[in-house]
């Protein structure tokens, strides 16, 4: 046995869960396993599982996740991670198929003791989470409903599913507009801690680095830019972050390539930061990491060519952006009367 303690604050894992034999695109596991809850204690005993299986299946995309329909009427008899009156809630928004793969994701998660059986625990969780999105997004739901707006009545409704899942909080966007799902990385970061290996280890230390503790999909807004109005702001490049997040992302991929579709989104949208225009660091500063950063021997000369050409425009004083703001470079907007763009 092992004894698997939680810190989240999810801490209700009580009943035993069973994967029976059901071919699902991104199903987390296909193997039984038992789960026993001591009551208003956050320690969960559990028998040793082979991932095996699991971690032979091919790994599904981070895009849209079709999954097929299956008969949920044969696991009614089988206790799943989630309680059945959370499985009602789920059952609201969201397909039967799905709601499995979801709660064996959180299983699996939360059996995970290697960084490779984590690393394949997050990755299918992120192509869940699209598929959960592409569901309420295609959903067509009214702007009100109860008395309450969308997306707020949605959220509400699915509050008590926060309280009940590993590192996934349902929220809103685009000034609360839409629906959306947020990676609450402080809930992933002790199961982190528990794995052997250092692969997930470094991944999220490049989470701490482009996110903080919410991210984790490379989508959004990251640490590398302050953001000064709803829909812009000024790149935080030269202050250094950059060159250290890039140097991370490498550190990672020299020792696995599962994450390699995740980073690489992170890779390309830190080097599009570089090029944003408005700078909060000074133009002396922003100059000296740009050169660092073309120094690196493991970025390609693709990759480098758009940045050398920046450093040429800076260096020949020509501020001319054609994609900036107000058409040219801004430097030193930290402190300086720079032109957002609102």
């Amino acid at each position: 046995m092992v004894i698997f303690t939680q810190n989240l604050k999810k801490k209700k894992m009580k009943y035993a869960i069973f994967f029976i034999g059901i071919a699902l695109f991104v199903s987390c596991s296909e193997e039984e396993k038992s789960t026993k809850v001591e009551a208003n204690k956050g320690v969960i005993e559990r028998d040793t599982i082979s991932h095996q299986d699991t971690l032979a299946v091919e790994l599904p995309t981070l895009e849209d996740t079709v999954i097929t329909e299956v008969d949920y009427s044969i696991l009614v008899q089988s206790p799943m991670f989630f309680l059945p009156e959370e499985v009602v809630v789920l059952q609201q928004y969201f397909t039967d198929s799905s709601i499995i793969v979801y709660d064996s994701c959180q299983a699996l998660l939360a059996d995970a003791k290697t960084d490779l059986e984590f690393g394949n625990a997050y990755l299918k969780l992120l192509a869940i989470r699209s598929n959960l999105s592409n569901q309420i997004y295609s959903g067509n739901y009214p702007e009100e409903k109860d008395g309450g707006y969308y997306p707020d009545y949605i959220i509400n409704d699915l509050k008590p599913i926060d309280e009940a899942v590993f590192g996934m909080q349902f929220t809103c966007v685009a000034e609360c507009t839409d629906f959306d799902f947020t990676f609450d990385l402080t809930e992933l970061k002790p199961l982190v801690l528990n794995t052997s290996g250092d692969m997930d280890d470094i991944l999220f230390q490049l989470f701490d680095l482009a996110d903080g503790d919410y991210g984790g999909t490379a989508d959004g807004w990251h640490n590398w830019f302050e953001r000064t109005w709803d829909y812009g702001g000024g790149s935080l490049f030269g202050s250094g972050m950059h060159l250290e997040i890039l140097e991370k992302i490498h550190e990672l991929k020299s020792k696995t390539n599962m994450y390699d579709e995740l980073i690489n989104k992170y890779q390309s949208y830190l080097l599009m930061d570089i090029q944003h225009g408005i700078y909060m660091r000074t133009q002396a500063e922003t100059t000296v990491e740009l050169k660092n950063i073309l120094h690196l021997e493991y970025l390609t000369s693709e990759e480098k060519a758009p940045l050398q050409l920046l450093l040429g425009n800076w260096e020949k004083g020509d501020g001319s952006c054609k994609n900036c703001v107000d058409g040219t470079y801004q430097f030193g907007c930290a402190t300086g009367d720079c032109n957002w763009g609102g």
